[in-house]
């Protein structure tokens, strides 16, 4: 799961990079997406570094939530990725037409 995501945050960077080239909704949900991505990663790292003092089984529920949300995070990248393809094939129609 760890490699996948990595993936999709280097995807979702690149779109960003594109920025001009996509839509207003689909420049929304990649911001979106970063944004999850990070507060994630970030609420991850912290109470996994214990910079946050849980209790050993609030920790555990923390991991196993950041798991569940991670697994969502990437469900909604590939929506992203469905649409951006979705609009590329309505441009290159309308170019060969």
């Amino acid at each position: 799961m760890i490699p996948l995501g990595a993936v999709q945050v280097v995807c979702s960077l690149w779109l960003l990079s594109q920025y001009k080239r996509t839509s207003s909704s689909i420049q929304w949900m990649n911001k979106l997406h970063l944004l999850l991505t990070a507060l994630t990663l970030g609420t991850m790292f912290l109470v996994g570094k214990d910079y946050v003092h849980f209790s050993s089984n609030m920790e555990e529920m923390v991991f196993i939530l950041g798991m569940i949300i991670s697994g969502f995070l990437g469900i909604y990248f590939m929506y992203i990725s469905y649409r951006c393809y979705i609009e590329n094939e309505e441009q290159l129609s309308l170019i060969t037409k």
